[in-house]
């Protein structure tokens, strides 16, 4: 068996290092010898207030893999999961550390934050080894980056400092999210051109200030949005199948006779409509040309409400999704063109995202694994918590590990324990 399958087999010994009855933040790292790598063993572990510390003493040398020499007779090699993280990033392989934090990311373009961080250092003197406090990573496109959490663990600030030659957007910016009582982002802003660090007062200019309101079953309603220059625009959540994005709110925008009453803009550039079926949104329609939103009957040539695939201005575009649901492709109806393309990096990050002039640069809004992206402050809203797709974790403790205990991934902020390729992080479960 292993004759023929040289590669799928190897030895590893393993010895344990400590068993703990209840896991915690820091009588679990005073468990673990420094430099040493644990993993817990999930067998051992049948609910999560009992686990064992295994730590990996040997393993095949990649010399003998390559070289062709047989293991020891009959042992097949665990499943991945199952074996010790990760060392090698020569090509980008991530390296994870005993608690499955990601210790150490590269890419081909040796970009800083905007494709890998280099590596990465938890809070482990305040005995907060999931919170990442800091990143860095040299070379002409490196840099670094610090972050700072509240008592609650949700993250309050980050400051990140790019390199000459960064990939994208300001090479430094600061990000500052603000929290309230029962743990939602009512606020985020961003500013570019800032070396303040974490501790200190911003100093650049506010490029992004977004207000999030909430209802009671605390799932976002209305976004405000003011950019650099200083126009506010809302999206407002009205149902699964339709919403306002960036409208305005002022006198004039009211029905009735009323002109000095305020409202929201209601028009073809703000009404934002999908088709949808099982909860999953199937095609987006998208109207050119008229501010006047589509009326039933309406079907004088051109005009509103009529659909002709060669004179209409309303377009059905079909999203078509990745296996993790994620918005990769989406085709015109009509014409059968492509409006956009879209692929990510393991954690939702943008990979590369085509975009013709043609369809006046249509981006849609929801994007990995459908979850909105709010750009703006480096978030992506997954309904009870808010991702950082280029840090690769959540900005904020998993609630459930306060509310339900024992039901929440033992890292706190770990994304789908780090099985990017299949899973996809869902709402957060009810708890109560």
């Amino acid at each position: 068996m292993c004759a023929a399958q040289k590669l799928e087999c190897s030895t590893y010994r393993l010895a344990i290092v400590a068993s703990s009855t209840q896991v915690a933040n820091d009588n679990v790292r005073s468990s673990a010898p420094a430099n040493d790598n644990v993993f817990i063993d999930q067998d051992r572990a049948s609910s999560h207030k009992s686990i064992t510390l295994l730590k990996l003493v040997s393993s095949p040398s990649r010399a003998s893999e390559r070289s062709g020499v047989e293991p020891a007779s009959g042992v097949r090699r665990g499943h991945p999961q199952d074996a010790s993280p990760r060392t090698d990033t020569g090509r980008g392989l991530p390296k994870y550390d005993w608690l499955g934090n990601n210790e150490k990311t590269g890419d081909d373009a040796n970009g800083f934050y905007d494709r890998s961080l280099g590596e990465t250092v938890g809070d482990d003197g305040a005995n907060k080894p999931y919170q990442m406090k800091s990143a860095s990573l040299g070379g002409a496109r490196g840099g670094s980056l610090e972050a700072k959490y509240d008592a609650a663990g949700n993250m309050i600030a980050m400051s990140l400092l790019r390199d000459g030659g960064c990939l994208g957007g300001d090479c430094n910016q600061k990000f500052v999210y603000e929290w309230d009582e029962v743990g939602r982002l009512v606020r985020a802003r961003r500013w570019d051109g800032d070396h303040s660090g974490v501790n200190a007062a911003a100093t650049g200019t506010l490029a992004a200030d977004l207000r999030h309101y909430y209802d009671a079953s605390d799932q976002r309603v209305i976004k405000e949005a003011v950019d650099g220059a200083g126009e506010t625009s809302y999206t407002l959540y009205v149902f699964a199948s339709m919403e306002l994005r960036r409208t305005q709110f002022g006198a004039g925008f009211a029905d009735g006779p009323d002109t000095l009453a305020e409202d929201f803009e209601v028009s073809s550039e703000t009404v934002v409509a999908y088709l949808m079926a099982n909860g999953v949104r199937l095609a987006r329609l998208v109207y050119h040309g008229d501010d006047t939103v589509p009326e039933e009957g309406v079907l004088t040539t051109g005009g509103a409400g009529e659909v002709n695939a060669s004179t209409s201005k309303l377009h059905v575009f079909f999203e078509l999704g990745d296996h993790l649901g994620s918005t990769s492709v989406v085709l015109d109806k009509a014409t059968g063109e492509l409006v956009e393309r879209a692929t990510f990096q393991a954690y939702g990050g943008a990979e590369s995202d085509y975009r013709p002039d043609r369809w006046k640069n249509f981006r849609e809004d929801y994007r990995f694994t459908g979850k909105e992206e709010d750009v703006e402050v480096g978030l992506q809203y997954f309904g009870k918590r808010f991702l950082n797709p280029l840090l690769g974790r959540w900005v904020s403790a998993d609630p459930l590990a306060v509310h339900a205990p024992g039901s929440a991934d033992l890292n706190l902020y770990a994304y789908v324990s780090g099985s990017v390729l299949k899973n996809i992080g869902l709402l957060t479960k009810v708890y109560g």
